[in-house]
């Protein structure tokens, strides 16, 4: 069905409108400039009052620059010039490093594993002292408390001591006729403390009765193979070896975690003389190792690790490998049980003398 055309009254009612229309948006948009305009003066106005202030401290600021630019540059260059002159410096010194690090790492690496070795050692001789002590519990202490973790108890020891005569009696008769000479080596060896460089304590040192009866000992019975456990300074050393060497025979073999000892000994001395070094790192298969090379041993003095285990461990492997009529002189015998424990195992009874901060222990020996 078609449309209808609109009268032409309504046409142009139409138009009108639509006219209108657009003269209020018209207005709109003019009122809109308008307010532009406005807010577009009031900026202009605010730069135009900020304008000079900003160009002035622009002005000033390249001023400045100007100003300082030379120095940073010269201190640029001034720089740049050090780094030149040290930079060949360093890379010497870090190649030098580089190098060092190259030539000690192998070094570092095997002390490193020397470590881990001993530790290990350390542990399974810590099982082995368990094992070897457990049994041998000291009732009359706290129950439960190992003899390898105590000293002797004074009770124990007290009632035993002897003096210094009576234990040479028992051992070395004819001990007397050595006293005086021995009194001139005494002198001697206080004269070496007095201008010898000494590495370790003097206080590590055997007391006054030991180092007597040591050296009429060993000019009484004139052994031939003498085993010696812990030097330090070398105070048993040097009346050991004087002995030996008034006798005209016989050899001192000495035992030592350390090579820079036997400090008091004289370079004649030393040529009569052998140490071994037993190290950290497996020392008891060192320790055996040696007494089995050695010929049957005549006397043995104990005085290195005093600990329980070790002492056992020591004066057993000695006693194996003991000469007839052999003696084991122990110095801090009261350190721990061990030394009654192998006295008391083995069947001999031991001597025990009381010299200043300590107690010496004999093992009365096998007859001949």
């Amino acid at each position: 069905m078609s449309s209808r055309p609109l009268p032409p009254g309504s046409r142009l009612r139409q138009v009108q409108s639509q006219v209108d229309e657009l003269d209020r948006q018209l207005a709109a948009v003019a009122a809109e400039l308008a307010r532009l305009a406005g807010s577009v003066e009031t900026l202009h106005g605010e730069l135009s009052r900020v304008g000079p202030s900003i160009h002035a401290n622009l002005d000033a600021l390249r001023a400045e620059l100007a100003q300082v630019a030379p120095s940073l540059h010269a201190n640029l260059d001034a720089l740049r010039a050090e780094l030149a002159q040290v930079a060949p410096s360093l890379h010497a010194n870090l190649d030098s490093l580089r190098g060092e690090l190259s030539q000690v790492s192998p070094s570092l690496h095997a002390n490193l594993d020397d470590l881990r070795a001993a530790v290990a050692q350390l542990r399974a001789e810590t099982e082995g002292f368990r094992a070897e002590t457990g049994q041998l519990l000291d009732t009359r202490s706290a129950p439960g408390v190992s003899r390898a973790m105590t000293r002797p108890l004074a009770g124990e020891m007290v009632p035993r001591l002897i003096t210094v005569d009576v234990a040479l009696d028992a051992v070395a008769p004819g001990w007397r006729d050595y006293v005086e000479e021995y009194t001139s080596v005494a002198e001697e060896l206080s004269a070496r403390y007095r201008t010898a460089t000494l590495p370790l304590p003097t206080e590590y040192a055997i007391e006054a009765l030991t180092s007597r009866l040591l050296y009429v000992v060993v000019r009484t019975l004139r052994p031939e193979t003498v085993l010696e456990s812990g030097v330090a300074n070398g105070h048993s050393t040097f009346l050991l070896l004087t002995a030996l060497e008034r006798n005209g025979s016989g050899r001192l073999h000495s035992t030592d975690i350390r090579d820079d000892v036997g400090g008091l000994l004289d370079a004649r001395r030393r040529s009569l003389w052998s140490l071994h070094r037993v190290p950290l790192t497996g020392s008891r298969d060192a320790f055996s190792a040696l007494v089995a090379a050695l010929p049957p041993i005549d006397l043995f003095l104990h005085d290195s690790d005093h600990s329980y285990g070790w002492q056992r461990f020591e004066f057993q492997c000695i006693a194996e490998h003991l000469a007839p009529g052999g003696l084991i002189v122990s110095d801090d015998a009261d350190a721990t049980y061990a030394f009654l424990d192998h006295c008391e195992l083995s069947g001999r009874p031991p001597l025990l003398v009381h010299d200043g901060r300590k107690i010496l222990g004999l093992v009365q020996p096998q007859p001949a």
